[in-house]
């Protein structure tokens, strides 16, 4: 996972360095999603131009080692949109965890199912 994160790292820079007046938004579903939350704690001190990121279904995993003013200074000027199906294993705790950490505007939803990209959860991705 790091190294593929540090590869999504490399190339958002070279494609940011090539197109200054860009930002990016970063959407991801399961791993997908697990690999921008990941990029996003790794990005340096000069941060990573994201206004806005979508996680859906991902595994935030062992992320609650870094410290919440590390994960803050990431985090600034990105909004997040985060997404579980009901049934998903462990989403209840990862979510009650990411809210009690960040700072930067979260929104949160919950649909029914497991873990799919149901028509509900794009559409409201959609909308943020």
């Amino acid at each position: 996972r790091l190294l593929s994160a540090n590869r999504l790292l490399d190339f958002l820079a070279d494609y940011c360095r090539e197109r200054p007046w860009c930002t990016v938004d970063l959407v991801g579903f399961s791993i997908g999603a697990t690999l921008i939350w990941t990029s996003l704690l790794l990005s340096s001190k000069t941060q990573l131009p994201c206004e806005r990121a979508v996680l859906l279904s991902p595994v935030l995993g062992d992320a609650d080692f870094a410290a919440q003013a590390h994960v803050n200074d990431r985090l600034e000027g990105t909004e997040l949109f985060l997404a579980y199906g009901e049934d998903e294993e462990d989403a209840t705790a990862q979510t009650k965890w990411l809210k009690s950490i960040v700072q930067t505007p979260l929104e949160t939803h919950k649909f029914p199912g497991g873990h799919a990209m149901t028509d509900p959860e794009l559409a409201a991705a959609r909308k943020f």
